[in-house]
């Protein structure tokens, strides 16, 4: 049966066959590795004399240290993975002859000789290629300052911490990082809070593309990516923001699952992973497999998500379970000059938004929300002396989003088809002028809306070229970008509303860009200033809305006649970067003409029962300071220290903005010994009394949750079993910004068992 919801058709038959054929996909990438889960390391080798093997693992291509790379001691349960600057070390190893495995998804699996000396540490570095191995010696050079490496993924979580920060949501799983919070209206809908911005403030990507959902616009929309099948996930800030958008002075968030695979494997390569939380009684499961054919590498994963109704210290929260699908499936195709290859993703989820707050039906409501995107991607490499490549992808993506009342009418119903395109040009290093992008970009929206929506179709066409280009001088690293922007706006008829004003056709255009200087005061320590302009056009939604949204329990307004919104952002930092302790400390200042956001009037309309929400722009101001801190405290210890804190202000009536996370951090510290960690972690933040007009306040909080890992690996399979236990005393306690926390608290005490297999 097909849906047409005012000229976008959506198949809602296909989906449940969809559903099948996924459920399906996930279950045999569960049991394909799982005869693989009851085998034992042999016994640790008897009472000889011991010592150490460290090192570091890096790219030939770059010289970057290489995260996640795992590495064997063989005959042995000693076991350990490279740090995020690829840095290892193996302590306590019986003095005798040794294989050493290297094992990382992508590369080949190599095995080197090495014999451990007693009371010494032999430094063993590798340099790996994607399927070529090579053996480095050591270079011991004097000390000399050199210019910083270009950075331009501010955080990475992938791996074991990857494993051990595993939730519902892409948003749930970062949460807690420095400078990072979660807007939430129920454990679903939640999506990144970076230096207290949010929305399509923060550019959220999956594999360097568009996501083609619409959870930017509300809070009650999800984001259509599903974190179990995730590789790692990636925070971007600075110029290099400017490759993706325009308007990211909070950052970029790149989702990477590596569905078309860019470099040919010579092995099958895959994980697999089960979790399980008390918390909710959910469960979930999934995994990816990449299979090679020669120069054809073929890329499927599948997973399957089921929750039900969240406790807390309180009681339950009704309305709040999960059911999520998702699969995708690539092809690429790996020659000489480059790839070619093609992917299909599919995205169904169903779940419920807690009723019982201002403006909420009393039985909540149930979103049912699904997603299919396409996209062709490919390289071409070139030979030219000034050119190094060509990157191109194209997407396509059909959503279909509906809201149910209790008694099980759609409410509301939004329909999105997007097709993008985006090319990149990468120069060829030319002196001092390394890493150069030149490159365009494409995006057609065509939006409708059903139910009792008053939204007007509307097509949205963007365009934008942008560059990118970093100098080499000597102890300092200068980084710069731009990005010229234009969007089309255009309604499905143009009127005059008596409540919004004349709805019309609307265009923008802007210019952004970033300068960045960061130099290296020592081989330790570096500093850096970064200034940025940034633009924003009004999201249709904020031009044209008139009438209630059902699970955001708000009737929203628009204004046709906002304007862009401009940003001028500055920041500082302070950074020290040794063998095994790292801090770096950053202040920044965001300064907004035409800060656009959605205010609460105070009325209500009456008919509806909602509160009625103005879409409003207006100059604003977000300063904030980030510091963190990571390292070794002791042999077998390790700790980390981290805060963040944000400050928003109306320039004009220097009154705040609503929904800013208050002044939080973390403490935790970790045991560490051969494949055993155990650690302890204390979370909090302090009250926020500094509110926005009809805005609840929020008292203060400190959380202590405890987490253990312990890694096996065998053959060629490397299993992992995380178990950990937040909120360990049941605290109550309040995020502010959780719209739901009128209702009630955050989770109570949740045990969660994760099992993942690399193979």
């Amino acid at each position: 049966m097909a849906k047409n919801i005012r000229g976008i058709m959506v198949d809602t038959k296909s989906k449940y066959c969809w559903r099948r054929s996924s459920v399906g996909i996930v279950i045999l990438l569960w049991l394909i590795p799982l005869h693989t889960a009851f085998s034992m390391p042999e016994m640790l080798i008897g009472t000889l004399p011991e010592g150490n093997i460290a090192g570091r693992v890096t790219a030939a291509s770059s010289g970057d240290g290489i995260d996640q790379v795992y590495l064997v001691v063989d005959g042995t349960n000693h076991f350990v993975a490279t740090d995020e600057n690829g840095r290892y070390r193996l302590p306590n190893i019986p003095a005798k002859q040794y294989t050493l495995k290297v094992y990382r998804l992508g590369y080949t699996e190599t095995a080197r000789e090495i014999r451990v000396i007693p009371d010494s540490t032999i430094r063993i570095d590798f340099m790996l290629r994607k399927d070529i191995f090579t053996g480095t010696g050591i270079t011991v050079e004097g000390k000399r300052i050199s210019s910083p490496k270009s950075r331009a993924v501010d955080m990475q979580m992938s791996g074991k911490k990857l494993q051990e920060n595993l939730g519902n949501t892409i948003a749930e799983t970062i949460d807690e990082e420095p400078g990072i919070a979660q807007r939430t209206m129920g454990p679903a809908p939640a999506r990144p809070i970076l230096r207290g911005l949010s929305g399509d403030r923060v550019k959220v990507l999956e594999d360097g593309g568009e996501t083609g959902d619409l959870s930017a616009t509300s809070a009650d929309h999800a984001v259509a990516i599903e974190p179990i099948t995730t590789e790692r996930i990636e925070v971007i800030r600075g110029p290099a923001t400017l490759m993706y958008t325009s308007n990211a002075l909070g950052g970029v968030v790149n989702v990477v699952r590596n569905v078309i695979a860019r470099e040919a494997r010579e092995q099958v390569r895959g994980t697999s992973q089960v979790q399980g939380e008390s918390v909710n009684s959910g469960y979930s499961g999934g995994g990816n497999l990449v299979i090679p054919f020669g120069s054809i590498n073929v890329f499927v994963d599948g997973s399957y998500r089921s929750s039900g109704d969240m406790n807390t210290p309180e009681g339950r929260l009704t309305n709040t379970a999960i059911q999520t699908v998702n699969a995708s499936s690539g092809l690429s195709w790996i020659y000489d000059s480059g790839f070619l290859g093609i992917s299909g993703r599919y995205y169904d989820s169903e779940y419920g938004i807690p009723g019982g707050f201002v403006g909420a039906h009393p039985g909540g409501v149930d979103v049912e929300l699904l997603r299919h995107r396409f996209d062709v991607k490919g390289q071409y490499n070139f030979s030219s002396a000034r050119l190094k490549k060509l990157e191109w992808q194209g997407g396509y993506t059909r959503y279909h989003h509906r809201e149910y009342e209790a008694n099980g009418i759609v409410g509301v119903e939004y329909g999105l088809v997007t097709s993008d395109l985006k090319g990149t040009l990468t120069l060829r290093n030319f002196g001092q002028f390394q890493n150069g992008h030149i490159g365009f970009w494409s995006e057609s929206r065509n939006y409708a809306a059903g139910g009792f929506a008053f939204t007007p179709q509307t097509i949205e066409n963007s365009y934008a070229v942008f560059g990118y280009q970093e100098m080499d001088l000597s102890s300092l690293l200068v980084k710069s970008s731009f990005r010229f922007g234009y969007r089309d706006v255009s309604p499905e008829a143009e009127k005059i509303s008596n409540r919004i004003g004349h709805i019309r056709r609307r265009h923008f255009t802007d210019v952004a860009g970033a300068l960045t200087g960061e130099y290296r005061l020592s081989t330790s320590i570096r500093t850096g200033l970064t200034f940025m302009r940034s633009y924003r056009a009004p999201l249709l939604e904020e031009l044209f809305s008139e009438g209630p949204h059902l699970a955001a329990y708000a009737f929203e307004v628009g204004n046709p006649d906002l304007d862009s919104e401009i940003g001028l952002g500055g920041e500082i930092f302070l950074a020290y970067d040794a063998d095994f302790w790292h801090w770096k400390t950053s202040m920044f200042q965001n300064s907004f003409r035409g800060y656009i956001f959605p205010v609460n009037t105070g009325d209500m309309n009456y008919r509806t029962l909602l509160p009625i929400y103005q879409y409003t722009g207006a100059d604003a101001v977000f300063r904030g300071i980030e510091a963190e801190t990571h390292g070794n405290l002791a042999q077998h210890w390790t700790g980390r220290f981290s805060f963040s804190y944000v400050r928003a202000t109306l320039t004009d009536s220097k009154k705040p903005l609503p929904y800013i996370p208050p002044l939080s951090g973390k403490m935790s510290l970790v045991y560490n010994r051969e494949q055993l960690s155990i650690g302890n972690t204390i979370r909090g933040a302090t009250h926020q009394k500094r509110v926005a007009e009809f805005e609840e306040p929020t008292d203060g909080y400190a959380v202590m949750d405890i987490n253990a890992q312990y890694m096996i690996p065998r053959d060629r399979y490397i299993h992992s079993i995380a178990l950990s236990i937040s909120n360990v005393f049941s605290t109550t306690y309040r995020k502010h910004l959780s719209r739901v926390k009128v209702i009630m608290p955050e989770p109570g005490r949740n045990f969660k068992l994760n099992y993942r297999v690399y193979f």
